[in-house]
């Protein structure tokens, strides 16, 4: 990666911190850097590790279902979680980056029903993050 690519990358990820784009971007740049990037993520939460990353890898076994997927009504979210050490948080955003939805975790293993009813159609983030590190995202898609 040349270096306007680097500086196009970490002005998004400065700028737009709290969106989905700024999110991704810091992603990069935390793998361009080997772990070492790290900027203000969207919301202030519990415990982790500055190498937790928002998506499930075959390293990385998942934590997170969501489902009905698509849904029109709600949509349960389900936590793998075999020990809760420290905050978590459960944060929804909207296509924009926009916050819908937050709540706290409070126990391994934890399951959510969240009501989408007043949402638009549309394709939205479902966090886990703990000490403002993001643990594991999937999306989710609202129909009406």
């Amino acid at each position: 990666m040349g270096n306007d690519e680097v500086s196009a990358l970490t002005d998004i990820a400065d700028k737009h911190w709290n969106s989905y784009a700024g999110r991704y971007a810091q992603e990069i740049l935390n793998a361009y850097y080997d772990g070492e990037y790290d900027i203000e993520p969207m919301v202030s939460v519990g415990t982790g590790s500055p190498k937790s990353s928002r998506f499930a890898t075959e390293e990385h076994q998942s934590i997170l279902n969501v489902y009905p997927n698509p849904a029109s009504d709600y949509f349960i979210v389900q936590l793998s979680l075999q020990t809760l050490i420290g905050k978590h948080q459960l944060v929804v955003a909207d296509a924009t980056g926009k916050l819908v939805h937050q709540a706290a975790i409070n126990q391994a293993g934890q399951q959510l029903a969240i009501d989408v009813q007043q949402w638009s159609s549309g394709t939205y983030q479902v966090t886990i993050m703990n000490e403002q590190k993001v643990i594991e995202t999937k999306e989710i898609n609202v129909v009406r």
